[in-house]
C-alpha cells in the first residue's frame, strides 16, 4: 500500500502533464527538501499527509501546475497574508510575543514533546523575555515541527484551537509546564482537553475543534516551512535582524548564545 501511493505521488508530480515554470523541467526545479520528503516517506519517517504536503508546496509556489485540473484551495485562507522574514514564511506562527515593532526576530521552531524544547522553555526563555521581549529589543514567533510521533501533532493543534479563544500562548505554555515522557499520555487527546479546561476555555467549542482536526494542515505547513529552512531538530531557531540578516542557532542554547548575537545586531 505504502509503495503504491508513493508511486503515484511521484506520478503526480513528475508524469502527468504538467507546466513547469522558467523553462525548467521538474526534476530542476524540484527543491532539495521536497526530495528529502520522498526519501523519508520510503522509510517511514514522514506520513502520508506530509508527502501530499510537499507536492501542495510546489503547485502553491507555483513550481509545477498540472494542467489536467485545478489545484487545491491554498492551505492559508484567504484572510491569511504570506509574511516573509529573513526569508523564513511566518503567515501562519503564532501570535507575536514582545513589540511588533521590534528590530529583531527571533523565530522558533519546536515540539511540545521534545525535551530539550521543554527544557530551553523552562530555563533560558525567560532570561530572553525579560531582556529582549519585555524592553522592545526583539519579537518572537513560534512555529510548529512535530515529530517525536502522534501526540505530538495532536498537541500542535491543540494550540491553535486554544488560539481561538485568544489564548494560544497560555496553551502553549502549559504544554510545556506539564510535558511528559515521550508518547506516555500526557497530550493524549483527553489529557489536551483538560489542559484547556484548567485554563478557563469554552469546552465545547476546544473539544469540538481538536475531534475535527480542524488545524492539521496549518501544523503541517509550518513543519514544511521548517522543513525548507534546513530544520531537522528542535529547537531550532532563527534571529533576524536588520536587511534580513538570519543567524541559525540549533538546539537548547543557553541564553546568552542569543544575547550575543542580539546584542551585536543592535
Amino acid at each position: 500500500m505504502k509503495t503504491t501511493f508513493l508511486l503515484v505521488s511521484i506520478a503526480l508530480l513528475l508524469l502527468i502533464p504538467v507546466t513547469i515554470l522558467d523553462g525548467f523541467s521538474a526534476q530542476e526545479k524540484l527543491p532539495g527538501w521536497v526530495k528529502n520528503v520522498f526519501i523519508w516517506y520510503g522509510t517511514g519517517q514522514v506520513t502520508e499527509d506530509e508527502l501530499l504536503n510537499a507536492i501542495k508546496f510546489l503547485i502553491e509556489n507555483d513550481i509545477i501546475k498540472l494542467e489536467s485540473s485545478g489545484s487545491e484551495s491554498p492551505i492559508k485562507t484567504e484572510s491569511m497574508k504570506t509574511t516573509n522574514v529573513g526569508g523564513i514564511d511566518i503567515s501562519m506562527a503564532s501570535p507575536v510575543e514582545g513589540n511588533e515593532n521590534a528590530p529583531i526576530t527571533i523565530i522558533e521552531f519546536g515540539d511540545y514533546q521534545c525535551i530539550n524544547c521543554d527544557t530551553w522553555f523552562l530555563n533560558e526563555k525567560p532570561t530572553i523575555v525579560k531582556e529582549f521581549l519585555d524592553t522592545g529589543k526583539a519579537k518572537m514567533y513560534f512555529l510548529d515541527f512535530p515529530f517525536q510521533g502522534p501526540d505530538s501533532y495532536i498537541a500542535s493543534e491543540a494550540t491553535w484551537c486554544a488560539n481561538e479563544q485568544g489564548k494560544f500562548a497560555e496553551y502553549h505554555d502549559s504544554l510545556y509546564i506539564n510535558q511528559g515522557g515521550l508518547e506516555d499520555g500526557w497530550a493524549s487527546p483527553n489529557s489536551l482537553k483538560q489542559f484547556a479546561s484548567e485554563l478557563g476555555l469554552d469546552p465545547e467549542q476546544f473539544n469540538s475543534c481538536l475531534d475535527s482536526s480542524k488545524f492539521s494542515k496549518q501544523v503541517m505547513y509550518n513543519k514544511q516551512v521548517g522543513i525548507s529552512n534546513g530544520v531537522d531538530r528542535t529547537p531550532a531557531f532563527f534571529i533576524v535582524g536588520p536587511n534580513d540578516f538570519i543567524k541559525k542557532v540549533d538546539g537548547a542554547q543557553p541564553a546568552f548564545v542569543f544575547q550575543k548575537i542580539i546584542n551585536d545586531l543592535n
